[in-house]
Order: C-alpha cells, then sequence, then structure tokens
C-alpha cells in the first residue's frame, strides 16, 4: 500500500480526496520525507487551499516551522471564512436577554463525553460547578434530530472538540451564545471570528499572536486537570512493577501516527539508547 501510494505522489495530479489518502498511509507508517513533498506538492499545485476538518487537524503535527505554523493558520481562516460566509445566509435568531437574576446557562458543544481524553479531562468541570450559580447544558453531534442550541438562550458556549472526528465546530460560525470559547480538544486556532477566546494557560499559550483568532483566555496554573474521583474508577495499579517482571522497561505511546513527527520519534529513540534492554511499545 505505500509503494502504490509513493506510485500515486509522484504521478501528480493532486486532488482533495487524492491529497486525504496518500497522506493517511504516510502518517501511518511514519514516511516524514514523503509527507514533505506532498505538503510541498499542495503548495505548488495550490491544491493547499483545499481544506477540510480532517486536513486541518491532520497537519498539526506537521507543522514544525514557523513558516508551516503560519500556513496551517491561513488555512484555518480559510474554512472559518466559508462557514461564516454561509451562517450569514442563514442566520438564527436567539431569544431575547434574560434577566439576570436567573442562573448563568453555560453550554458544552463535544462529541468526546465518554470514556476518552476530552471527557476525562472535562470531568471536573461538570463534578465542581457551582449549581446554585449555573446551569449547565450539554450538546453532542450525532444522527439524530438537530439540537437547537440557540433556543436554551445561553449566556456562554464552550465547544472541545475542534476538527477532530465527530465534532461539528462550525456550529459556532453561527453564534448560538454570545459568548464562545474552544477549549481541551484542539490545540490550535479553529479558524473562526465568532470564537471569542481560547482557553490555555502560561505554557500553552502561542507565543505569536498571529497564531490566534480568538482572544486567549488564560488559567492562573494549568489548562487541565485531572478528577481523583475519576482515578478511583479504575484498578489501582499493580504492586509489582512491570519492569521488575520482564526485567526491563518499557515505554509506550497510545497515540494516533498523525500526531507523530520525525523530531518525536527520534526524542523517543534517544531516551531508549540512553536506557540499556528497553523496548518501546506503540500502541493502536
Amino acid at each position: 500500500l505505500y509503494q502504490a501510494a509513493v506510485h500515486e505522489a509522484r504521478a501528480g495530479g493532486l486532488t482533495l480526496i487524492k491529497s486525504v489518502l496518500l497522506q493517511n498511509v504516510f502518517e501511518r507508517v511514519c514516511a516524514f520525507p514523503d509527507l514533505e513533498d506532498l505538503e510541498n506538492q499542495r503548495i505548488q499545485s495550490g491544491a493547499g487551499r483545499m481544506v477540510t476538518p480532517v486536513m486541518l487537524w491532520s497537519q498539526i503535527g506537521q507543522a514544525t516551522t514557523p513558516e508551516r505554523r503560519q500556513t496551517l493558520m491561513d488555512q484555518h481562516r480559510l474554512w472559518g471564512r466559508g462557514h461564516e460566509d454561509l451562517a450569514s445566509k442563514t442566520a438564527i435568531q436567539r431569544p431575547s436577554q434574560r434577566p439576570r437574576t436567573e442562573k448563568i446557562r453555560v453550554g458544552v458543544l463535544s462529541s468526546d463525553l465518554r470514556a476518552h481524553a476530552v471527557g476525562f479531562f472535562a470531568f471536573p468541570l461538570f463534578e465542581h460547578i457551582d449549581r446554585e450559580r449555573f446551569e449547565v447544558f450539554a450538546y453532542s453531534f450525532n444522527p439524530n434530530p438537530p439540537q437547537k442550541i440557540a433556543d436554551d438562550n445561553l449566556d456562554f458556549l464552550v465547544e472541545l472538540g475542534g476538527h477532530t472526528d465527530l465534532n461539528r465546530p462550525e456550529v459556532l460560525a453561527y453564534r448560538p451564545a454570545p459568548i464562545q470559547a474552544s477549549w481541551l480538544g484542539y490545540p490550535h486556532s479553529i479558524g473562526l471570528s465568532t470564537v471569542d477566546y481560547f482557553i490555555c494557560d502560561p505554557r500553552n499559550q502561542p507565543t505569536d499572536a498571529d497564531l490566534l483568532i480568538e482572544k486567549p483566555l488564560l488559567m492562573p496554573a494549568s489548562w487541565i486537570a485531572i478528577s481523583p474521583a475519576l482515578i478511583s474508577r479504575y484498578p489501582p495499579p499493580a504492586d509489582t512493577l512491570a519492569s521488575d517482571i520482564k526485567g526491563h522497561i518499557t515505554y509506550g505511546t497510545a497515540n494516533n501516527p498523525k500526531k507523530y513527527t520525525h523530531q518525536t520519534l527520534a526524542a523517543w529513540a534517544r531516551v531508549v539508547a540512553a536506557t540499556p534492554g528497553s523496548h518501546f511499545a506503540f500502541l493502536r
């Protein structure tokens, strides 16, 4: 399959579907030089202006230079402008403003409130939010009849998935809530000017202001948290370390290969080389 992908890449004639398929193959086998050539071909052919959510989030790991970061930002803006133009032609109506004496209504938009990293890190929000002050609404994309977010008359809507699988960030182009933010599941600007804030902390806030459309909403210590109550649901670690049983240390990753870069693999290789007899497990 890899050899067939290399042949197709060299044949030229890049289309949107072909570009996505070739990128998927090269990412899965960590063929970084081929990914580099594919990106250059996109730029030269003008295919770099072809934007889909899959292409946006899958290219984050390859944005390893300031120029690549800026190109990726431009592609997000291009996607965002397209959906904002569409939303302007089919504008929605929000109910009139509610009395300030009522609870503040906070909406969470995500398909990952489940056994998923986003669900785990979002859990403390639901666990600790002050129910006397806030009323919480959760929305998830699925094939059932559409949910009318604007009808719930929210004060604040936070989107948790960005351009990852099964999420619908384009919903925010219609501004169903007066204040909107992006948090947790997507480490990049979504690309919409209708998103007011990007929730981050001093460590992951972009150092270049041009890499954010939103305003950074800084958490003082960390942009994520984990709940002791959630951890307690899982079996405790064994008393004996796996390295004591096997006789060697095993490092590992369970991440999607789309997130790997040649710099990442090189760093892992240096760690393994510095640990005599160690192994590395790729879990996918």
